[in-house]
């Protein structure tokens, strides 16, 4: 999403932040930062696409996905003190990958919401990003609904994307 100044990057919650013992949906990052949160390392635990109800804890490794001024604006209420690191990340198990695919009409998401779409329960991927017609960019809710021909961007871990594109491109039973 380079074209549109999307960027991965991680952080780390500072041990005296007052975020610390909150879960996602109180912080509501994505309406306050435009960032969204794609995985928290935690010691030697990993949640890939955590929801609301996820907690924040004092050096919890957060990966963010949003612009440069988002991720700006994000990290400077954050009082990190730490720099950024931005970029590629390892191949390691689990490692998490940004992709886009065009919804089909036969696909089983399209024209449902994207909370009843079952992306985030059931594949285990977030949606961060939603193309529509002119190349424009869709302010995402979860009562929008999918449509034929939208460009929907998802991040998760690489398995569970390509099981969520190969899913949308099967066709309904008749």
């Amino acid at each position: 999403l380079l074209a549109r100044d999307l960027h991965l990057t991680d952080v780390m919650l500072p041990s005296d932040s007052s975020w610390a013992g909150k879960t996602l949906m109180e912080l509501n990052l994505g309406h306050t930062f435009g960032v969204h949160v794609a995985s928290i390392q935690r010691g030697r635990q990993r949640i890939n696409i955590p929801g609301g109800r996820e907690r924040l804890f004092p050096q919890d490794e957060i990966q963010v996905i949003g612009t440069d001024d988002s991720l700006n604006e994000f990290c400077t209420e954050m009082s990190l003190s730490a720099e950024l690191e931005t970029g590629a990340f390892d191949s390691s198990e689990n490692a998490m990958v940004l992709k886009s695919f065009v919804l089909s009409v036969d696909s089983p998401i399209c024209g449902v919401s994207i909370r009843k779409s079952g992306i985030r329960e059931q594949f285990k991927c977030l949606i961060v990003g939603l193309e529509r017609g002119d190349d424009s960019f869709v302010s995402l809710s979860v009562s929008e609904i999918l449509r034929e021909g939208d460009v929907i961007w998802v991040v998760g871990e690489e398995q569970d994307v390509h099981v969520l594109v190969n899913a949308s491109r099967e066709k309904v039973a008749s």
